[in-house]
């Protein structure tokens, strides 16, 4: 067949095949891995279907390249917000290859462009990149730019931002934020007393230095955060609920225990405010405070409409799930809970990382039972778990009456490299 009627095939699979077919075209492209390939996955990032544009983005990022990198910068000109969204996700996975790139488009002439090239930056979580925010910081014509950076040194985890940030937080109140919040992510023990001065006399900086406490977690903040556990302002309330929860989670105190305040309560009622910010704050402290009883509550927000909210409810009932693995699989087997096929998710992510035979011995027998309507979810959670059970159960679900269980399984042997399903696979082309 001539290269031009193979890729003409699959582009016909990416413009007219299900989703099966995309993924397939994805994988053919990977394979290819030229130039002309590149630029038709570079298309897939904004498939309908989430596994399309996942796979498409694992295919460029085996390929790479500076012809990738090129591709994906152009993206960032682009008006469409979500397309720029996956190249910038794609651009910071890239590595050195793209940091040089953003070393050069974070002193573009369009302001925009640098304020994406900083975030990119941030999102590398490469240390290697301070120079280049720190220079961004200091000499930047657009607040906005030195903005981004302040925001992603703190991201990075370059301890040399530190005294750069300090210098930040008195020269601009409007940089102060940013610069506050990075140096909490630095934990920075160097700026403790004036994240306390600014706790106790700045309204407008009270906020992000709380927060910024609680990932510092020294226990000589303690007094001055408890402070504001009834202050008028619920956002404060809450940051302080959560700041308390990391340094007494981190230094093995016994801080709630002597406080005389119902704060589950507090946070559980903010789960119905109208504002989003207050809805995020309220799941966020419940992830750190909360146990497997607020997991309910917690749902409901699976759905908020707010998208920072939905990310920030899976990742609180992902914390207290690592913390109670027993209470939350009793949780799973219940009636009536919402939001299963994602709770299913959380704990294959959980079994992956803490390598729980309780999470795998649920999830197979959760994939054995043809009633459960969670097969779907545990046949893709089962991807993340190399065991030659999980294989076996994946190459019985191959001959499964329903055809998405047949389709994932599939999917899962190939992420596992699974040889023993090969001869199986083979049969079924």
């Amino acid at each position: 067949m001539s290269k031009e009627k193979k890729f003409s095939e699959i582009k016909n699979q990416l413009y007219f095949g299900d989703e099966m077919e995309r993924l397939d075209a994805c994988d053919k492209l990977g394979i290819i891995a030229n130039d002309e390939a590149a630029q038709l996955l570079v298309t897939c990032l904004g498939d309908s279907s989430v596994y399309v544009r996942s796979r498409a983005a694992s295919r460029l990022e085996k390929i790479a390249g500076s012809g990738v990198c090129s591709l994906l910068l152009n993206l960032l000109r682009e008006e469409n917000a979500f397309l720029r969204g996956q190249a910038m996700r794609l651009l910071s996975r890239l590595g050195p290859l793209a940091m040089e790139a953003l070393s050069r488009t974070i002193a573009d002439e369009d302001d925009d462009m640098r304020i994406l090239s900083a975030t990119v930056l941030g999102e590398m979580k490469d240390p290697e990149a301070a120079d280049i925010l720190l220079g961004a910081l200091a000499s930047d014509p657009n607040i906005n730019v030195r903005y981004m950076a302040a925001e992603s040194l703190g991201k990075i985890g370059n301890p040399t931002a530190i005294p750069f940030l300090l210098k930040t937080i008195k020269s601009s109140s409007y940089l102060a934020y940013p610069a506050i919040e990075s140096l909490g992510f630095l934990k920075a023990a160097a700026a403790e007393a004036l994240l306390r001065k600014i706790v106790e006399q700045d309204d407008w900086l009270r906020y992000p230095a709380i927060e910024a406490l609680g990932n510092i977690a020294a226990p000589a903040s303690v007094d001055t955060i408890i402070k504001h556990l009834d202050n008028a302002n619920p956002l404060i309330q809450r940051a302080a609920i959560t700041a308390l929860a990391k340094i007494e989670a981190k230094n093995k105190m016994r801080i709630f225990a002597r406080i005389k305040f119902n704060y589950i309560n507090v946070l559980e009622s903010a789960l119905e405010d109208d504002e989003a910010e207050a809805r995020q704050g309220a799941v966020t402290a419940l992830g750190w405070v909360g146990s497997i009883k607020q997991v309910k509550n917690l749902l409901t927000r699976f759905s908020d409409t707010d998208e920072s909210v939905q990310i920030a409810a899976e990742a609180a009932v992902k914390r207290i799930a690592k913390s109670d693995i027993s209470g939350f699989l009793k949780l799973l087997c219940e009636s009536g809970i919402t939001h299963k096929e994602t709770l299913v998710t959380i704990l294959g992510e959980l079994g992956e990382s803490k390598s729980d035979e309780r999470i795998l011995d649920f999830l197979l027998d959760a994939v054995r039972d043809a009633g459960k309507p969670i097969r779907v979810a545990v046949v893709k959670s089962l991807g993340s778990f190399n065991d030659k059970r999980v294989v076996s159960a994946l190459i019985k679900c191959l001959s499964d009456e329903e055809g998405n269980i047949r389709r994932w399984s599939a999917t899962s042997l190939g992420r596992l490299d699974a040889l023993d399903a090969v001869p199986v696979l083979t049969k079924m082309l």
